[in-house]
């Protein structure tokens, strides 16, 4: 009996450890508009065109200069620091206009997401493939459909960024051309995934995102359900339906 115990025990804390490095993702809702990612420490507007939903601009694509006002002026959530995307060489110190298909250069597709917070973004936050394979093969299997969606890092909901556009700004302009700034290249119209870093002239009209150094998560209430996909598959309801188990488990026994 007693190794029984320690059995169903021990099961407990395998559930519970797997389900706790499961739950241990990049992204995490913070509620009131807010998603923080807790790789690269920042966090984004959930609401990913939010230049036209307050009605800044009727569509949302700016030049670079209206962008980085835009940004850089933009109070949400009680907080005034937030800023366009950074970019930085993947080399550590010039960038490469070279076009690539394997992210061996800066301009490309397949981007190292390292050294770009909107390639991370793409890749690793939500899980799209590039159009073409680092081969330069494309379609890339995958490319078909553009995934907006994430699992929340702590509750295990499914949210989704709002109103993701095609083409956006990195806060990187003027270098190494000038006139130009570093954009990231998320869908087509379609809703093809493309994946793809390039420069574009800084008079572009192309979207805007901002985000903020650091998490929020002192300050703010739970996440807001009218946005969140029901999964019920909680820590808590985990655990209460476990201990249900053992409880049945153990009265069989007697």
């Amino acid at each position: 009996m007693q190794r029984g115990k320690q059995g169903w025990f021990c099961l407990a804390i395998i559930i519970v450890s797997g389900y706790a490095v499961t739950a241990n993702a990049a992204l995490i809702n913070r509620g009131s508009g807010m998603i923080y990612d807790d790789v690269l420490d920042v966090t984004w507007l959930q609401d990913a065109n939010y230049a036209k939903t307050t009605g800044f601009d009727f569509d949302g694509l700016l030049n670079w200069d209206q962008a980085s006002t835009w940004a850089n002026n933009l109070v949400f959530g009680g907080y005034s620091d937030w800023r366009l995307p950074s970019v930085s060489p993947i080399n550590g110190t010039s960038f490469s206009t070279l076009y690539s298909f394997n992210g061996s250069s800066d301009r490309g597709y397949n981007t190292n997401p390292d050294f770009s917070e909107l390639a991370h973004m793409f890749f690793n936050n939500l899980g799209n493939v590039a159009y073409f394979t680092p081969a330069g093969i494309g379609p890339q299997s995958g490319s078909d459909s553009f995934e907006s969606n994430f699992v929340d890092g702590e509750s295990g909901e499914i949210y989704s960024f709002e109103n993701i556009g095609n083409v956006y700004w990195s806060g990187t302009v003027d270098d190494p051309f000038l006139n130009a700034a570093w954009a990231f290249n998320f869908k087509t119209n379609s809703g093809l995934s493309l994946g793809e870093q390039s420069l574009y002239n800084d008079a572009s009209s192309l979207s805007v995102w901002a985000l903020r150094d650091g998490d929020v998560a002192s300050t703010l209430v739970a996440p807001d359900t009218n946005v969140a996909v029901s999964n019920p598959n909680t820590l808590g309801l985990l655990v209460f339906s476990l201990l249900g188990v053992i409880a049945a488990r153990r009265e069989t026994r007697v």
